[in-house]
């Protein structure tokens, strides 16, 4: 059967080999010798393989069909022969350290240990003080398993060259493979002992072949290394430098922030470093490290260098800080509003500080409710001479939006339609575009809404292109000849009310939709509001129940697997619920396979579960 399998496989490949050439007669060709070869080789027939590959090495004496032909002769333990083309191989090329090393190989697959060994020993014994030849014949070794040869040419090529030539990264790569990882660990850390300037090429090295995972024996022995080094050498930063690098790629971002301060005083410097890790932290969510972080800096006081950057850096931390915690208080948002008023005491209005004043103008207007100290801020932004246009366009959106709040939709307008088209090939410009089409749909007028959203998506924001395309398949699947538009009106009414922080009267105006139109195709779209409504207002059961309805009721239509991520998000985060938050995301990822929240679904569930997730 084997056989017969065999020749089935090789007549499928000759006619696929003879279809391809006799399609066009001026490219006809027969099948190769090589072809036949190789295609022998895949399928372990060894005995035909060699004889094609015997051929093809006597009519080129070619390495490539030298490499295979051997391979088959130790595959069919033709060992005498095997040794006659090494030897013929040799006298071709009398100074390779690949076919000495070959004629070594057959003896031992003879069994031959002693005669392989000696043959071994003879090569690395005759070695020239040539480092390119030294690391061939390493190479040579390395290639066939032989990693102790391998390492005992790389000292034998020390004393030669007397240690001119650092074979340390060789030395490391070959004690990796051996699974020697304080031997490989030393060698790296030997490197940096003849030369600091060593110090990104061993990063890389590390990276391409460490496990940084915290508590890993690779990962104990070289921060045990660096430790020991470091107290040898305290005046050498670098050591403490590759630590702090191991630090930030096992995750410790608190290990790294230590001794970052300790290099820091040890020093006498100006903090960069420490600013360094706080940017790390908070690109990592790790908000508590990047505050000590910046205020480390700031504690040095204001004529640091550093002292602005740093407090614009704090007040970024501290404003993501609070955002990302859906159980924040009254008094945490009165204590981020001092904090802010705090820096800008210190900090004039400049290109460098015009974001922290924009934040401070959100948070005035969209979560104190101060509409008039926001738009004080913004305006004095907007009217800023020393503030780009580029800036002055994100604070015309955001005092857009808080006119949207006041209820002057016209005036919100006026003012995206500026900025869309003062930006128009921007992110910028799509962005005000963006806006300026939901306060279409806030009004009703949905043909003009939708006509710019389909626009948009085909935006380069991924953000904007998703609620663009969102946006309009509400209003296609709730508008034209078969739909009357009220339902829709009254939804989008809602929607505004929302987002103006009336939210009784959103709910109220949703109520009525399923009170007058029940069973209309937005009910699940009303339950979603709800949920976002409940969540605004911190009823994470409410926003559960509503989620639960819209996965139970409305398995079909396109808000389920929204519904599914957000409740997933939900148990994840305010409601700390690890299991229910991973059955979510797994059942989202199983029933709705392709979802745009998929990828972003299975990220928090390995997360979740406990997997390493490589940086």
């Amino acid at each position: 059967m084997k056989f017969l399998k065999k020749r089935s496989s090789l007549f499928q490949f000759l006619l696929f080999v003879g279809l391809v050439f006799s399609s066009s007669k001026a490219f006809a060709q027969p099948v190769t010798d090589q072809q036949l070869a190789a295609y022998y080789f895949q399928e372990e027939d060894f005995q035909k393989a060699a004889l094609y590959y015997e051929k093809l090495y006597n009519s080129s004496y070619s390495d490539f069909y030298y490499n295979y032909y051997l391979q088959c002769l130790f595959r069919l333990e033709e060992f005498k022969t095997a040794r006659k083309l090494v030897k013929n191989q040799l006298t071709i090329n009398p100074n390779s350290f690949k076919y000495k090393v070959d004629l070594g190989l057959v003896y031992k697959k003879e069994g031959d240990l002693k005669k392989a060994e000696k043959e071994f020993e003879s090569i690395i014994k005759d070695l020239p003080p040539v480092s390119s030849q030294i690391i061939e014949l390493a190479k040579a070794f390395e290639d066939i398993g032989e990693y102790n040869k391998a390492l005992l040419t790389f000292n034998e090529g020390d004393k030669l060259l007397g240690g001119t030539y650092p074979f340390n990264f060789e030395k490391a790569k070959l004690y990796g493979s051996l699974g020697k990882y304080e031997e490989m660990v030393n060698e790296y850390l030997s490197i940096l002992l003849l030369s600091e300037n060593y110090l990104q090429t061993i990063q890389n090295e590390l990276a391409r072949n460490f496990a940084f995972e915290e508590g890993s024996e690779q990962n104990k022995l070289l921060k045990e290394g660096l430790v020991k080094l470091i107290q040898k050498n305290p005046n050498r930063p670098v050591f403490s430098e590759l630590l702090i690098w191991v630090y930030t790629q096992e995750g410790n971002y608190y290990g790294a922030l230590a001794q970052s301060k300790a290099l820091d005083k040890r020093l006498n410097e100006q903090g960069e470093r420490v600013i360094d890790i706080g940017v790390i932290a908070t690109s990592n969510k790790q908000f508590d490290i990047a505050i000590e972080a910046f205020e480390y800096i700031i504690d040095k006081g204001r004529k640091n260098i550093f002292y602005a950057d740093a407090r614009i850096k704090l007040m970024g931390v501290l404003n993501k800080q609070l955002y990302s915690n859906p159980n924040y208080s009254s008094d945490d948002l009165l204590r981020l509003k001092s904090a802010y008023e705090k820096t800008l005491n210190e900090l004039p209005l400049t290109q460098n500080t015009v974001k922290v004043y924009r934040d401070f103008a959100h948070l005035q207007a969209f979560y104190l409710q101060n509409l008039d100290t926001a738009k004080t801020i913004l305006n004095q932004c907007i009217q800023s001479r020393s503030i780009t246009e580029n800036e002055k366009g994100f604070c015309k959106l955001e005092m857009a939006d808080i006119l949207m709040v006041e209820g002057m939709v016209w005036d919100a307008s006026l003012l995206y339609s500026q900025v869309d088209k003062s930006f128009k090939y921007d992110q910028l410009g799509e962005q005000a575009k963006f806006k300026n089409a939901k306060m279409s749909y806030y009004v009703g007028d949905f043909s003009w809404a939708k006509a710019q959203l389909d626009v948009l998506k085909g935006s380069t924001s991924k953000l904007i292109a998703n609620d663009a395309m969102e946006l309009s398949l509400l209003i296609t699947d709730n508008t034209g000849l078969d739909s009357i538009e009220t339902p829709l009106q009254m939804f989008a009414r809602a929607d505004l009310k929302f987002f103006q922080n009336h939210k009784p009267r959103a709910l109220a105006i949703l109520d009525s939709i399923n009170l007058t139109y029940p069973g209309h195709p937005l009910t699940d779209e009303i339950l979603m509001k709800k949920a976002e409504i409940a969540s605004k207002e911190k009823d994470w059961d409410g926003a559960v129940g509503f989620y639960q309805k819209v996965i139970e009721n409305h398995t079909e239509d396109i808000t389920a697997d929204d519904a599914l991520f957000n409740l997933g998000k939900l148990y994840e985060g305010p409601l700390n619920d690890k299991e229910k938050a991973m059955q979510a995301y797994q059942d989202l990822m199983i029933n709705y396979s392709n979802s745009m929240f998929v990828i972003e679904a299975r990220k928090r569930f390995r997360t979740l579960r406990g997997d390493n997730l490589a940086p």
